[in-house]
């Protein structure tokens, strides 16, 4: 359920007044599951997460994916099993609506089936069913039975593969636990599996029509389509052992810690005092300034006051490189000469052979990156990469789902594309970002409007950004990905609603949470080791800056957590909450962060969202546990 709280606190937390669906909790004999709108969550078993989820989804022509609108929810709920029939639609143009049917039996069986029936004719590229496995599936085996009656055999990726593993599938049957085995058979379309990881997501995915279909293809006014999927366990395994925690251990340096830098359009070069003074608030860090074209109209004096200020040496990214704009790019990197301005990097897309050589010669003694401005499926998919220094990809949290839980658990997906990039291209550095939750850019389509105030998958803004849900995120982002000692991580930030500041009043830049956090990781020179036990709910970063060493904890969920700090007494720790949050927005406090008082047990508590900063004298190893 979801928690009651008043609007100042909802909207610290989630930087909206909007109130997501009520989950119901359901139970199928030994499989427990949620019901959120239309969308059944963590099918789990024994302890074990045995689906990810199930839905009946809408992808428009843009594959932006709006979610569904209940009209009329009947259940009917008992001890060991259920039945649930909802009326809903899809608030598109035409309008699509939606009639889905669930059942739970005694005997762990879960029966979900979706019919859709559009008003008038309307284009999508995929419309029904995904059952989403989860990441912990990572290595164990699968049977797959086809469409044309074959049963083939293998293992869930643990690298990202760039195409669909597995194709024409009728029925999935997986080992889910060790011994333990659950089926998925599916009806009414050609099913096929993809690795959603590719997408930042922490799930694989069997969706309904092949991509060797054509698309985008018609929804006929007055046509039901109609899908079913039947999902069962099988025997089931003993509770998984409990684990104390979450439990954060903080070990030796691991290495320098990634180059930070906030992302820069070039219409945000504008000469009003109110960037420079966003700059000057989180320096040092580094400009990373991205053109659509190498033909964009860049305000050079801005830029240079701006890279000046940030203390870095500037990162320049140009979306689309071509030989017939060579002659621009050289023109690009004079300019820059011209005005002392160094790029140490500069990622060109695509980054063939003869483009990388065009850039070493615009831009002498950078180092030359390619990939994808966009996201990792992208950057998995290139071909003919040139001899770059880096790699290049970034991240949206929000392209497939905008609900709370989502962006949070994608970001265990991400060592799993450091792991698949250095696989594909070894020993070639890697770069991610700009990123954030929201996709200011998609490679897909057509964006979903937005004005940054609902939670709407794709969308170019998302309110969470500027909120407490915002920093939680950012420490998982960035902390996650200096695990695996890449050379830059930056983010966006600098533009409205992109989630670092607030107001546009140069003489008072005011951070959001998030940029509160960012501004405790600028200065950071080498990245301490941080084990996670439990990183579904927790996160966490720790670094040494000069004269201290820094270990930011972030609470992923809405539930509150425990933290207990008796190993780390020598330490000074702040809390960065909802109520102390709302004191310093309010004007009551200068400062966000407030001071956590000891207690004899010396338990501090965290609540939903909240931020931890522990301040400790050295790098030795510590761990602290809630």
């Amino acid at each position: 359920m979801t928690v009651a709280m008043d609007v100042c606190t909802r909207v610290a937390l989630f930087g909206t007044k909007e109130i997501p669906a009520d989950a119901i909790a359901l139970q199928a004999g030994p499989l427990s599951l949620r019901l959120q709108g239309t969308k059944l969550l963590a099918l789990r078993a024994g302890g074990h997460e045995v689906w990810h989820g199930v839905a009946f989804v809408y992808r428009s022509a843009g594959w932006a994916t709006p979610e569904s609108i209940v009209d009329v929810c009947k259940t009917r709920i008992g001890v060991s099993d259920f039945s649930v029939d909802i009326q809903a639609h899809f608030a598109v143009a035409p309008r699509i609506d939606l009639h889905i049917r669930i059942e739970g039996d005694v005997s762990g069986r879960v029966r979900y089936e979706g019919t859709a029936v559009a008003q008038e004719d309307i284009a999508t590229q995929r419309t029904g069913l995904c059952v989403m496995h989860p990441m912990s599936a990572m290595g164990r085996a699968v049977e797959i039975g086809h469409d044309d009656g074959r049963t083939s055999f293998s293992t869930f990726p643990r690298l990202v593969p760039p195409w669909p593993p597995f194709m024409l599938v009728k029925s999935l049957r997986h080992e889910f636990a060790d011994g333990a085995w659950a089926s998925c058979r599916l009806f009414g379309e050609s099913f096929e599996f993809e690795d959603q990881r590719n997408n930042a997501d922490a799930s694989f995915k069997v969706y309904g029509r092949s991509n060797s279909m054509p698309r985008p293809y018609c929804l006929r006014a007055g046509v039901p389509l109609t899908q079913r999927v039947e999902l069962e366990v099988g025997r089931v395994p003993f509770p998984a052992q409990a684990v104390e925690g979450p439990a954060f251990a903080v070990g030796t340096a691991l290495d320098r810690c990634p180059a930070i830098g906030i992302g820069l359009a070039p219409e945000q070069l504008v000469e009003d005092g109110q960037l420079l003074a966003k700059v000057k608030a989180l320096s040092p860090i580094q400009i990373h300034l991205v053109l659509d074209s190498p033909h964009d109209v860049v305000d050079f004096d801005v830029l240079e006051k701006c890279v000046v200020a940030s203390g870095r040496p500037l990162r320049l990214d140009i979306r689309v490189v071509t030989v017939s704009s060579a002659a621009r790019i050289m023109s690009l990197g004079r300019l820059l000469q011209e005005r002392g301005i160094h790029a140490e990097a500069v990622a060109g897309f695509p980054a063939t052979h003869s483009m990388v050589a065009v850039l070493r010669d615009a831009f002498p003694g950078a180092a030359i990156g390619g990939g994808t401005p966009y996201f990792f499926a992208q950057f998995n998919r290139v071909e003919n990469l040139g001899p770059v220094n880096f790699l290049s990809f970034t991240v949206s949290a929000i392209v497939h789902g905008a609900d709370d839980q989502s962006p949070m658990d994608g970001l265990q997906s991400l060592p799993s594309l450091i792991d698949t990039a250095r696989t594909r291209h070894p020993e070639v550095a890697v770069r991610v970002g700009p990123s954030g939750i929201a996709a200011p850019r998609s490679p897909l389509g057509d964006q979903p409007a937005s004005d940054g105030t609902r939670r709407i998958a794709l969308a170019r803004r998302d309110p969470r950004s500027g909120a407490l849900y915002g920093a939680a995120w950012m420490i998982g982002h960035i902390g996650t990905l200096a695990q695996c000692a890449l050379q830059a991580v930056s983010v966006w930030g600098f533009g409205p609603g992109e989630g670092l500041f607030f107001g546009d009043d140069a003489s008072s830049v005011q951070l959001t949470p998030a940029g509160w956090v960012l501004r405790e990781i600028r200065g950071a020179s080498s990245v301490l080791r941080v084990h996670v036990t439990h990183p579904a709910s927790s996160a966490a970063f720790a670094f040494v800056r000069p004269g201290a060493s820094i270990v930011l904890m972030a609470n992923l969920s809405e539930t509150a957590l425990w933290i207990r700090t008796e190993s780390l007494s020598a330490g000074v720790l702040h809390l960065l909450d909802a109520h102390a949050w709302i004191e310093h927005h309010e004007g009551r406090h200068p400062d966000p962060w407030r001071a956590v008082a000891s207690t004899e047990d010396c338990v501090c508590h965290l609540p939903a969202f909240a931020v931890a900063r522990l301040v400790i004298p050295s790098a030795s190893e510590h761990a602290f546990k809630r």
